[in-house]
Order: C-alpha cells, then sequence, then structure tokens
C-alpha cells in the first residue's frame, strides 16, 4: 500500500522518495474529493523536498571543502 512505501522511504532516509510517494496520496486525495487532507500532503511532501536539497547542498559543501584541503 502507499503507506507501506511510505513507512519504507522513510526508514530508508529517501527524502525524496517519500516526498513523491505523498505527492502521489496528494493527487488521489484530491481526485477523491477530499482538497483539505490533499493539501496537507503536498505541503508534507515540500517541507521533505527541502530537507532532501539541503542534505544534497551540505553534502556537496563537505566534499568541496575536503577537496580543497
Amino acid at each position: 500500500t502507499g503507506a507501506e512505501a511510505l513507512a519504507v522511504a522513510r526508514r530508508t532516509g529517501d527524502r525524496r522518495l517519500a516526498a513523491r510517494i505523498q505527492l502521489r496520496t496528494a493527487d488521489t486525495l484530491g481526485r477523491l474529493g477530499d482538497p483539505a487532507s490533499a493539501g496537507l500532503q503536498r505541503a508534507a511532501a515540500e517541507r521533505l523536498l527541502a530537507e532532501a536539497e539541503d542534505a544534497t547542498d551540505a553534502a556537496y559543501e563537505t566534499r568541496g571543502k575536503l577537496h580543497q584541503a
């Protein structure tokens, strides 16, 4: 199920996958006529994507410092 897939993505730390799953859930909720829940899922997905970008940026900064040393 979607909930199981989301749990696996969270356990493995794959924020981008978790965000994609939440976006699909949001789309489904929107089609089912629940815009409030869809909005909550989208907001959670956006937070996860922002965290994933921050983590990626931090990793590149760390690698850059190692190569400069």
